[in-house]
């Protein structure tokens, strides 16, 4: 406090050595205090003053946000992974804006988002997180049209596949079966595979029973149940 106090005498010149203070300032706590300098020349003459001297507060927010990997195409939303906080203000996460983001979750690659956030002081601050998208394809399902003779016994899954790009083979089920292998007919048969990241596919396929495979439609013949596509 005593760079911001001079004295001087007219016998003795500049008396700034010479001053002392006393004051209830406390800096880290906003208000107004009072701060006395008193000074004596070389007569031990003393004089005093008081002057007010007031605390504002000042603070910076703080964003905290990481950069992140995301699987490709599931739902994001950018404020879900972000905070922030003030001195002042305390908890101030809903007032973080996205700034700008050229973030794109159906394509692998990496982007950037810049949030901001403002406090009660007005006081600004912006943060740059890196989002790195992660190929996440789904499976696929390869299976043809099943012909097969009436009181055939067949499993519809033979010969029917599911691959994935980041897991390779998958299990492949019957969601849903409508053949009677008792009755020729047309019958409606539907597969479904899931990969680690719970991509559900399906695909339907027709199940063709006959009493004859050489009186199929288009005259094509399949002695073969289930053949891969």
């Amino acid at each position: 406090m005593l760079k911001y106090a001079s004295a001087t005498d007219l016998e003795d010149g500049d008396i700034s050595s010479k001053i002392t203070y006393s004051s209830n300032l406390n800096i880290n706590v906003p208000g107004v205090y009072n701060v006395t300098y008193t000074v004596s020349d070389s007569s031990n003459l003393s004089v005093s003053k008081s002057v007010s001297v007031k605390v504002i507060a000042t603070s910076t927010p703080v964003i905290s946000a990481t950069d992140l990997e995301i699987k490709q195409y599931n739902n994001f939303n950018p404020l879900e992974y972000v905070s922030a906080s003030d001195g002042i203000d305390g908890d101030i996460s809903n007032k973080v804006k996205i700034v700008s983001s050229n973030l794109d979750v159906n394509k692998v690659g990496t982007y950037q988002i810049k949030y901001s956030v403002t406090n009660s002081l007005n006081v600004t601050v912006e943060k740059i997180v890196k989002i790195t998208v992660l190929s996440n394809s789904k499976p696929v399902i390869y299976a043809n049209d099943i012909y097969v003779n009436k009181n055939s016994t067949i499993t519809f899954k033979e010969n029917v596949q599911a691959r994935d790009l980041e897991d390779g083979l998958l299990d492949v089920n019957v969601l849903s079966n409508t053949t009677d292998l008792s009755k020729v007919g047309t019958y409606d048969l539907t597969l479904k595979a899931v990969d680690s990241d719970n991509n559900e596919v399906t695909k339907s396929v027709k199940v063709y029973v006959s009493d004859n495979l050489e009186t199929l439609k288009n005259g094509t013949v399949n002695t073969h149940p289930g053949i891969i596509k």
